[in-house]
């Protein structure tokens, strides 16, 4: 029996629906809490009577991130506006943006053969994607969720793409293509409120989907050959001390597989982020050991752009359409 993470969009904020996506992912963490509550009373030393608390589901799983294995769920979910358009005859281009609204979903775990953990009213708080030198595209989801049953599990089915690979990154810093970036990362954080936030009276699981304000923050690590990015950290392009305001920097990092689709239309994943900020830049010096200059970052909104962010995702699926 394989196991498998399922995943598949709800019409209904934690009304259950049988999934039909799945992904191979490397682990998952997700923990579910009863919040036990054990009386502490006068009456005596030991404990004598319990109770149940509010119901909470949280964790993270880990994935490649591959052409059709389903990701681009992951990212509409996180972001919350998908654009499909078809390239060619087979080939489709869609563009993940943000909105004021995310979707639940529901959340299916596989233990072997014993059973399914059915996870209904999952919501995608946090999502990072991660590119190393010398290691695949990875990601790691981490959600929420509102109740969860034990059903029969199902048969999974798998794409046979594999992922994207750090040697078909071109990152980009102001629009030019870069040979010193050694990790970019992206994280979209949701900021979801947990049930020990908005829990109600009569109810003991999550209620409803209830967000805070979405944030997009990331980090470079940089081979060390100049200050150049140092001098944005500072303020701009060519700041020899700390300035203001603070400039904006266009990066962008793409993955081409160089697997054609049809035609000119390969497999491709692209994050855009037009105006980020740099908010620390770190490079120090130990004995005679090379020096990486990390850069974290933070994406503002961008008026052209209609978002702090956009990821691309070109493969043959048609569309990612809502649930009905």
């Amino acid at each position: 029996m394989a196991r498998y993470l399922g995943v598949a969009e709800e019409s209904s904020f934690g009304t259950p629906v049988t999934v039909d996506k799945y992904i191979d992912i490397v682990r998952e963490g997700i923990v579910s809490s009863p919040d036990a509550r054990f009386r502490r009373t006068v009456r005596g030393r030991p404990t004598f009577k319990h109770g149940a608390g509010l119901y909470s589901i949280a964790g993270p799983f880990d994935m490649f991130v591959e052409p059709e294995n389903h990701f681009g769920w992951l990212l509409k979910w996180a972001l919350g506006d998908v654009t499909s358009e078809l390239q060619g005859t087979t080939a489709y281009l869609h563009t993940f943006k943000g909105a004021d609204t995310i979707k639940p979903f529901t959340c299916g775990i596989c233990w072997d053969a014993i059973n399914e953990k059915q996870i209904a009213g999952a919501i995608l708080d946090v999502l990072t994607i991660e590119a190393v030198k010398g290691q695949a595209l990875t990601a790691t989801a981490s959600i929420l969720g509102k109740t969860e049953a034990l059903i029969s599990v199902a048969t999974p089915s798998f794409s046979d793409l594999d992922a994207f690979e750090h040697y078909h990154a071109d990152p980009k810093i102001e629009n030019v293509s870069q040979t010193i970036v050694e990790a970019f990362r992206v994280t979209i954080a949701n900021n979801v409120y947990p049930v020990s936030d908005i829990g109600v009276l009569g109810d003991r699981f999550l209620p409803r989907i209830e967000l805070r304000e979405r944030v997009v923050t990331g980090s470079m690590d940089l081979a060390f050959e100049n200050a150049d990015e140092y001098k944005r950290f500072l303020g701009d392009a060519v700041a020899t001390a700390p300035t203001e305001p603070l400039g904006t920097v266009d990066l962008e990092c793409e993955f081409d597989t160089g697997i054609l689709i049809e035609t000119t239309y390969n497999y491709l994943f692209d994050i855009e982020m037009p105006k980020c900020v740099y908010t620390a830049g770190d490079v120090h010096i130990v004995e005679q050991e090379r020096k990486v200059l990390r850069i974290d970052f933070q994406a503002e909104y961008d008026s052209t752009l209609a978002s702090e962010i956009a990821v691309k995702l070109q493969n043959t699926v048609t569309s990612y359409p809502d649930a009905t």
